[in-house]
């Protein structure tokens, strides 16, 4: 009868090298899968996608209509009418001088009526009822009896890609509305106010305008007074008359931020009246909303306290 150690040596040998051929055998096959495996990715791989190429980017800004309207305005205050020139879309057929119509346009700045504020942000612009896609009424210019409404397109630049322009058919409409202005002559305010102060310019605005800009600021602050003044006037008599004491609300903590709201929208007002640049007067409008932001929510926290 054989020991145990004496099968072992007989046996384990030939179970050995069974497991050392398998374990060869499955290294080799591995190698040889990874080998292939490299060889295969290129072939199989789909081809990488082309990159899109990036937009142009229009160099003056006219991506947007309330972009295109601020650097027509923005050039025309500058006197730089070659520019602004870029900012007019030319009618077809017409051999006519863009400088001059973006001069023409600069000049009718103040018989505009809209508010510039509200035009779009949108590269695409907005959906308005009678236009076509791709139109944006911004206003219209108003003089004497007659009427053109303001209207931007947008068309392709081969520089500046997709922008916008003052319609060609707007722009067919200044020289005729520029030369019933000028036949008009000035108006009876300009009349009163010498011509030395109406024609040199300061920053875009003539001296008078700066003048009444300066002017308006203590008026309206008067004229705010004045009006709180008569408007507790009434209850000041019947208390004086009963011999009641009276206080009114402009002489409590919320007196002042209401005096302020009142001064600040005749101010307005007046600046209105002043036909200042239209780049100014939106620039200006957003300042006097500030202003009533603040002083509004002065008057809300000393509603709180009151």
């Amino acid at each position: 009868m054989p020991f145990p150690g004496e099968y072992r040596q007989g046996i384990n040998p030939s179970r050995d090298w069974t497991c050392a051929l398998r374990i060869v055998l499955s290294i080799f096959l591995f190698v040889g899968s990874a080998a292939r495996l490299p060889a295969q990715l290129p072939t199989s791989a789909s081809p990488p996608a082309k990159a899109e190429p990036a937009a142009p980017i229009d160099p003056l800004g006219r991506e947007t209509p309330r972009s295109a309207v601020q650097g027509l305005l923005k050039y025309g205050a500058r006197r730089d009418f070659t520019t602004a020139a870029r900012y007019l879309q030319l009618p077809p057929g017409q051999d006519t001088d863009l400088a001059q119509l973006a001069k023409e346009f600069q000049a009718l700045h103040t018989r505009f009526k809209g508010d510039l504020a509200l035009l779009s942000d949108d590269p695409n612009g907005t959906v308005e009822a009678g236009l076509p896609p791709g139109q944006v009424r911004a206003g219209v210019l108003e003089v004497g009896g007659t009427t053109a409404d303001v209207i931007l397109v947008r068309v392709d630049d081969p520089a500046g890609g997709k922008i916008w322009l003052i319609s060609q058919e707007t722009v067919a409409k200044v020289p005729e509305l520029y030369a019933q202005m000028e036949s008009e002559g000035p108006a009876a305010a300009e009349r009163i106010v010498p011509a030395s102060l109406r024609s040199r310019q300061l920053l875009g605005m003539s001296l008078a305008q700066w003048l009444g800009w300066l002017l308006s600021i203590p008026i309206s602050w008067l004229l705010a007074w004045l009006l709180t003044f008569l408007l507790s006037a009434p209850r000041r008599i019947w208390c004086e008359l009963r011999k009641r004491p009276f206080r009114t609300v402009w002489q409590t903590p919320l007196g002042m931020p209401l005096r302020c709201i009142i001064a600040i929208l005749m101010h307005g007002f007046f600046v209105y009246l002043l036909e200042p640049p239209l780049l100014y007067r939106v620039y200006y409008s957003r300042f006097l909303g500030v202003c009533r932001e603040y002083v509004s929510t002065s008057l809300t926290l000393r509603l709180e306290i009151y």
